[in-house]
């Protein structure tokens, strides 16, 4: 009833290719760099991979009305049939989805040889999926790492990823310099039993300090009230997040940024992108118990959205975010968007890449919707003068999508102190030609403590997908369709 690969067999010296997927059975599947890969040549034999002596294979079945755990030992039972002895060290559930997934290790020995077996189990409905992977048992410690890779590379293309969020630090006086005079925000409020509405809006900008005017609407006794932010984020005003006294700075940033997570709230008709946080506050010392959800978005005056703690909840209804952001922190001039970046082009328009070594990717846009783009996506190697197709597959984009930010690592990696401490990334604009057409480019560049570059990448609005020149990807000839 089941079919199990047992042998171990010799694999070709040269890979089709590092990625194996299947259309059908919804798979993807990467090995590590070093490892050949070639697709199987039956319907249970999906794809063989191998790195020295460590061999696995990827294989199917289909089998009704059995269960994932019973699967896994009628598979152990069978191989156990070619050893001489067969321990199990590790049997473990993965939440992961979705189907059901079983990972399990063991060793295995004959007079002449000792294995180290790793095994993953899938099922989904009927179709069950399994790696196997034995390796000789000296060269395990060496291995295991880019084994779990493989076992853990495994995953359905139509498995819903949550999205993580872009790096992000709440600070109440960049949270409002960031946007021009005038700009205002609204919320429904509930505090201590009473309903009302707070406006506040952005009166005055100076060097070291914003004033924000509070409009209290059926709250308390009404009227107007007058808020100092310092450019060191303390406030004559109450500061919802809370303000931790032990090191001066705001309480959000003793939270490990795990805590936050993409989620999007709707103001008005606008959805709003937001970083939700619902650790709580606590200070330095890891002290206090009050409890509080905040929902934050960049594109809001003030940067909150909705505010949730014992005493109030606050929603924002309406907002205007006007230009003109403070000089400390000036806005892009650039801003890369996943999205924007392809459905600003017809179907049919084409890039091709320069990869690593010789290899190149192509896309080509193959349909548009208000909601989702298709691209496929073509890898070619270079065999003597000709390039041939090594591999082919769809990769959809679906709105709104996380655009990639200017995101600056932690630390400096030469002093190890953070890198906003550094002189300020530059986004230059410019033009170049590729081939025999002019086009505008955006140069986004970064320092390191010595005011040296250390990385560089190249964008154009220009280019089916804007990226030009990111270092490991290079943009070689683009056709924009009409």
């Amino acid at each position: 009833m089941f079919l199990i690969a047992l042998a171990i067999v010799a694999l070709p010296q040269e890979s089709e290719d590092r990625v194996y997927t299947n259309a059908d059975l919804k798979i993807r599947l990467k090995v590590p760099k070093g490892w050949t890969l070639k697709k199987g040549e039956d319907e249970s034999t999906l794809a063989t991979f191998q790195k020295g002596n460590s061999f696995g294979q990827l294989t199917h079945v289909k089998v009704e009305e059995v269960k994932l755990e019973d699967f896994a030992n009628l598979v152990e039972e069978q191989i156990k049939g070619s050893f001489q002895e067969m321990k199990r060290h590790k049997s473990e559930t993965r939440k992961k989805e979705p189907g059901e997934w079983l990972y399990r290790e063991y060793t295995m020995k004959t007079d002449d040889v000792q294995l180290r077996y790793a095994m993953l189990f899938v099922r989904r409905d009927a179709n069950f999926i399994q790696i196997l992977l034995p390796t000789p048992e000296a060269e395990w410690e060496k291995n295991k790492d880019e084994i779990a890779d493989i076992v853990n590379g495994l995953e359905f293309t139509d498995a819903k990823k949550e999205e993580k969020p872009t790096a992000y630090r709440y600070h109440p006086w960049e949270a409002w310099n960031a946007f021009g005079e005038k700009s205002w925000v609204r919320y429904d409020v509930k505090a201590y039993g009473q309903s009302g509405e707070i406006v506040k809006r952005l009166a005055a900008k100076y060097e070291k300090n914003v004033e924000i005017l509070t409009q209290l609407r059926n709250l308390g006794s009404g009227g107007e009230e007058k808020e100092s932010i310092r450019k060191d984020g303390t406030t004559t005003g109450i500061d919802p997040i809370g303000w931790c006294k032990g090191c001066n700075g705001p309480r959000v940033v003793h939270f490990d940024p795990a805590s936050l997570k993409v989620e999007s709230l709707k103001i008005g008709d606008k959805e709003v992108r937001c970083h939700y946080w619902n650790a709580g506050i606590v200070d330095c010392k890891g002290e206090g118990t009050l409890p509080l959800e905040v929902w934050f978005s960049p594109e809001v005056p003030g940067h909150i959205v909705k505010l949730v703690n014992p005493d109030q909840t606050r929603i924002a209804t309406a907002f205007e975010a006007k230009e003109g952001g403070g000089a400390s922190k000036p806005a892009p001039s650039f801003e890369f968007d996943w999205w924007k970046s392809w459905d600003s082009f017809a179907v049919g328009s084409t890039v091709t890449y320069q990869m690593p070594g010789d290899m190149r990717i192509r896309k080509t846009i193959k349909s548009k919707s208000d909601k989702e783009i298709v691209l496929t996506s073509v890898a070619l190697m270079k065999k003597g003068d000709e390039w041939s197709e090594l591999s082919s597959n769809e990769e959809k984009i679906i709105k709104p999508s996380e655009p990639p930010r200017f995101n600056l690592p932690e630390k400096c990696g030469q002093c190890q102190k953070p890198f906003a401490d550094h002189k300020k990334p530059e986004i230059q604009t410019g033009k170049a030609k590729l081939g025999e057409q002019e086009i505008n480019t955006h140069t986004f560049i970064l320092f390191n403590c010595e005011g040296k570059e250390v990385m560089k990448s190249v964008y154009s609005t220009d280019v089916p997908g804007w990226l030009l020149d990111i270092g490991t990807m290079k943009v070689l000839e683009f056709k924009v369709a009409k």
